[in-house]
């Protein structure tokens, strides 16, 4: 078997890439280069016959994950969407290449991108197995890249491989900046490769529910929430909860977890009920949401590689106080160690927890709108409030463009009854700059109580509709309760929809109705859960 951790570097297993693509007989298009790449790697063109055996070249998007050093398989947050960047490159087909193994998640919506009819390209992988029979036809390529002198593997003890992989949880209210801070720190260090985790719906709910929660309730649902994403045992984990967090002799904690030789090991949970409470009166208080999840992660990483806590104030990441006042010192600071941590992390040669700081301090400093975060946070406590659960929308329309007339006249209407609904049109702002592809599975999977579809012959054979689909889908099947109310304007079969699921026919129904039955079905849940 070849060893894929002496090619040192990502440029370099790139050039591998492209260098065993000629071999091949694959014609390159475009080449890899330095600088992001936005997940395009390498474009180029491949011969294929069709079934009538005429001969045409065919336009592949290859992207190319090393992660040898760290010995961890590619998962979804690490190639994003993938039928949305073959698209815009004008390509017909994907293909992944890494050196070590996909999860299987990758492999299975690989595989089901390739089998869609409705999906206009064709996915695959190659794995370090698949590679290791491939390079053995040329030795040439073995030889440069497989086999070193000595010297050259003296050089495999520089710390630039990863030594931790660290999931975060990605709570809703800060997704898209935990992803701007996480792209920034991955690309100024290699120590730690941060990774997003996104929870499903019932553990979701476990943590930003409202009540108390005992460090031990959430170092288990850390772990479910690990394991679930396809990380190692051994791999970190911090999550974010917003009830009261507890443990020991404390009443309240700011964060607490396991170290790796604890049960379930290297987990961490950080409660952001106790940011509420000392933001409060702060006149900068979204900066100072956004500054405390920051310095509460890197404090994490930072005990868990053995630099202790200091009891006095000293205006440090690693400040561990009982008064919040005192806390509030630190966080004024931005993160920051002190001179007596630096020291120390200098002698454990931990310098690429400077590098974390000093590139979070750049980062809230570069930040010109740090008020949608509270914005979320605020929103979700008035709709507690009102409807006694964590959902952002009562209802979530799914919907394909042609359909758009009719999804516009139940959106109205149930707006003007006062049903919270999510309608791409009412939530222009909202949408502006996100990445979709996430917002989107994110909103189908957790953030409404029910998906209202439309059903139809346009619906079934749309990219964006389709991955609407299998998010909704994905949420009703893990919760094993109703969730997705179809509404068919035709009689078109869409997958994974049982034609024994009840629904409406919207030409047999009026507006009004649909909207008495979407409100009847609404305040039933409602009672129900009163009476639980």
């Amino acid at each position: 078997m070849l060893d894929f951790t002496l090619i040192e570097t990502g440029e370099e297993f790139e050039q591998f890439c492209e260098e065993l693509l000629l071999k091949k007989g694959i014609e390159i298009i475009s080449k890899p280069s330095r600088g992001p790449d936005y997940g395009v790697d390498i474009l180029a063109n491949v011969t294929v016959f069709d079934n009538l055996g005429i001969k045409e070249k065919q336009r592949v998007l290859i992207e190319c994950k090393h992660f040898a050093r760290s010995n961890r398989s590619v998962r979804e947050s690490d190639i994003g969407n993938v039928i949305e960047r073959a698209i815009s490159t004008n390509c017909n087909k994907y293909l992944l290449i890494t050196s070590t193994t996909v999860s299987s998640v990758i492999s299975h919506q690989l595989e089901g991108i390739s089998n869609n009819p409705s999906i206009p390209i064709s996915a695959t992988f190659w794995s370090k197995n698949d590679l290791d029979k491939m390079v053995y036809e040329f030795p040439d390529l073995k030889e440069r890249y497989f086999i070193k002198t000595s010297q050259s593997n003296t050089a495999l003890d520089l710390n630039i491989e990863p030594k931790i992989n660290l999931g975060i949880h990605s709570h809703p209210d800060f997704t898209q900046e935990l992803n701007s801070i996480i792209k920034i720190w991955n690309s100024k260090q290699h120590h730690v490769l941060f990774s997003i985790i996104r929870a499903r719906r019932e553990l979701e709910t476990q943590l930003i529910s409202s009540g108390s929660i005992s460090e031990d309730e959430a170092s288990s649902i850390a772990n479910k929430m690990r394991d679930e994403a396809g990380f190692n045992p051994d791999d970190g984990i911090i999550q974010f909860c917003e009830k009261r967090l507890f443990g020991g002799p404390y009443y309240q904690l700011f964060a607490s977890g396991t170290e790796h030789d604890e049960e379930p090991p290297n987990t961490a949970t950080i409660s952001l009920q106790f940011m509420r409470l000392l933001a409060e009166n702060e006149k900068n208080k979204e900066t100072t949401i956004h500054t405390m999840i920051i310095q509460s992660i890197i404090h994490v990483i930072s005990t868990g590689i053995g630099l202790n806590a200091h009891d006095e104030t000293r205006g440090c990441i690693m400040d561990f106080d009982d008064n919040m006042t005192d806390i509030l010192v630190g966080l004024k600071n931005g993160p920051k160690y002190c001179n007596s941590c630096e020291k120390q992390i200098l002698r454990m040669g931990a310098e690429f927890l400077l590098e974390l700081a000093k590139s979070a301090r750049e980062y809230l400093n570069s930040i010109q709108d740090t008020s949608k975060t509270l914005i979320r946070m605020e929103l979700r406590d008035k709709r507690k409030e009102v409807s006694g659960d964590d959902y952002d929308f009562d209802i979530a329309l799914s919907f394909a463009g042609e359909d758009r007339d009719k999804a516009e006249l139940l959106a109205n209407a149930l707006k003007n009854k006062n049903v919270n609904v999510f309608y791409d049109a009412f939530q222009k702002a909202e949408l502006w700059g996100q990445d979709l592809y996430s917002y989107l599975s994110d909103l189908y999977r957790l953030r409404a109580k029910y998906c209202v579809m439309f059903v139809s012959e346009h619906y079934s054979q749309k990219l964006w509709t389709n991955h609407e689909r299998k998010s909704a889908q994905e949420r009703a099947f893990k919760e094993n309760q109703t969730y997705i109310l179809p509404i068919r304007i035709d009689n078109t079969e869409i997958p994974g929809l049982l034609s024994t699921v009840g629904y409406l026919n919207w030409n047999n129904e009026s507006v009004a109705t649909i909207v008495k039955l979407i409100i009847n079905k609404l305040k039933n849940d409602k009672t129900a859960t009163n009476n639980v």
